[in-house]
């Protein structure tokens, strides 16, 4: 324009990179006659013309005429904690995504970060508070109980187990007496060394052939 090589004639003329128009500027964002995306897209006003940008988490084919949702979950762009499959679930939004960290972790950067909560020194476990003991693991937690003790539901509930013994005439001892005991009977004393380990006399129930006043 100004080296006056334009051939605007009596029209206005402006100066853009590399070429030049003519007439007055219009401004197509501002005047609403741009083709950009209405909802999901940045009209700017260029010299002579316009552009479209769709916004963050939006895609284009056609230079932003058209935007549609970009999917980060599957396209590997969020950030969620991905360290490791189980620590957090993506979840595609509109122009956006959420990271929820799964059972057992916790997040102060909403799902970047998942750490491992301690259900046990937190004392959210649900083990048997007087006899089992609660072991702390990736994402939860395992109870177990404390010797003598037993579970019907993995530790949430002990109870303490039986120790009385029964030695049964019919199976292990019919027909033995204390003389047979005395004289070596492998049999008579290995069975009866089995079931007092650790017990005393009130103990034991015996039944059948083999007199309580066999073992006194």
């Amino acid at each position: 324009c100004a080296a006056a090589t334009d051939d605007c004639g009596a029209e206005e003329c402006t100066n853009t990179d590399g070429s030049f128009v003519c007439g007055a500027l219009v401004d197509e964002c501002s005047t609403n006659v741009d083709n950009c995306d209405a909802t999901n897209a940045v009209c700017t006003d260029t010299a002579g013309s316009f552009t479209c940008a769709c916004s963050a988490g939006w895609g284009t084919a056609d230079n932003g005429v058209t935007c549609t949702n970009v999917d980060e979950c599957t396209t590997s762009i969020a950030n969620c904690d991905t360290a490791d499959a189980t620590n957090a679930v993506c979840t595609d939004t509109a122009g956006s995504f959420t990271c929820a960290c799964n059972a057992g972790l916790e997040t102060s950067d909403s799902g970047v970060t998942c750490t491992n909560i301690d259900e046990c020194s937190t004392n959210v476990d649900n083990c048997d508070a007087t006899n089992a003991v609660c072991t702390d693991t990736a994402g939860s937690f395992t109870c177990a109980c404390s010797t003598g003790f037993t579970s019907a539901d993995s530790g949430v509930t002990c109870t303490e187990e039986s120790t009385r013994s029964t030695l049964t005439a019919s199976t292990t001892l019919e027909g033995m007496t204390l003389a047979a005991f005395e004289a070596g009977e492998t049999r008579f004393k290995t069975e009866i060394a089995k079931l007092m380990t650790g017990k005393t006399m009130a103990d034991v129930t015996i039944t059948g052939k083999v007199a309580f006043d066999d073992l006194c």
